[in-house]
């Protein structure tokens, strides 16, 4: 069998380098899986669309990083972004939150 590597214009990420997710972000999902807390980030007309676009990423990307035992439960809205974190439920179950088993 021959290797044939993947051309440059294929690979996935196109040779950038992973995001680091930034520490504070780690260490408030680390204190809501302890606690259960949930983390509120409110959202004004200043803020950069940009940067609330890459706090998006580092949540999703927090997820399989260094959650992948639970979940991230989040909600974006235009006023606040809601997460927390929580252990993974069974398909076909709401969170505790939603009123329990369907």
């Amino acid at each position: 069998m021959t290797y044939i590597p993947v051309p440059e214009g294929e690979k996935r990420g196109h040779g950038r380098t992973p995001l680091e997710i930034p520490a504070a972000l780690l260490a408030q999902l680390q204190h809501s899986k302890a606690t259960g807390a949930r983390c509120y980030i409110a959202l004004t007309d200043e803020d950069d669309p940009e940067e609330v676009a890459d706090l998006k990423r580092h949540l999703v990307r927090a997820g399989y990083r260094h959650f992948a035992e639970n979940t991230i439960y989040k909600e974006f809205r235009p006023t606040h972004i809601e997460f927390r974190v929580g252990p993974k439920l069974p398909r076909g179950k709401k969170t505790p939150a939603d009123g329990g088993e369907k």
